[in-house]
């Protein structure tokens, strides 16, 4: 499949944001409440700059479309995955292709 995955940059921010509040995303989620755009930027900025938190969105090559974020929380040797597709992306197996991205 024709997808590669980039760091994550400001620009990015609000498809992350319109992502995160999908309703299926927040029932699937930690925490299922609904996020302001205040918070959200709030926490975007700082896990920019988090080094114990990598992010990074996996995309089409041809057409540089959003697929989805890919986060990783890391602590010493170990890291947590999380994966938030587009809703308009999800049930194509696309998580797998993301995460073989790396």
């Amino acid at each position: 499949m024709d997808i590669k995955v980039r760091e994550a940059s400001k620009s990015d921010s609000e498809d992350i944001f319109t992502w995160r509040n999908d309703e299926t995303t927040r029932r699937m989620s930690f925490t299922s409440d609904k996020v302001d755009w205040l918070g959200h930027s709030k926490w975007f900025e700082s896990s920019l700059k988090n080094k114990q938190r990598a992010l990074y969105i996996c995309e089409y090559c041809s057409s540089k479309r959003s697929i989805g974020i890919v986060r990783f929380d890391i602590d010493t040797n170990n890291a947590i995955i999380s994966i938030n597709l587009n809703p308009s992306e999800r049930g194509k197996g696309l998580s797998k292709e993301c995460i073989n991205g790396f």
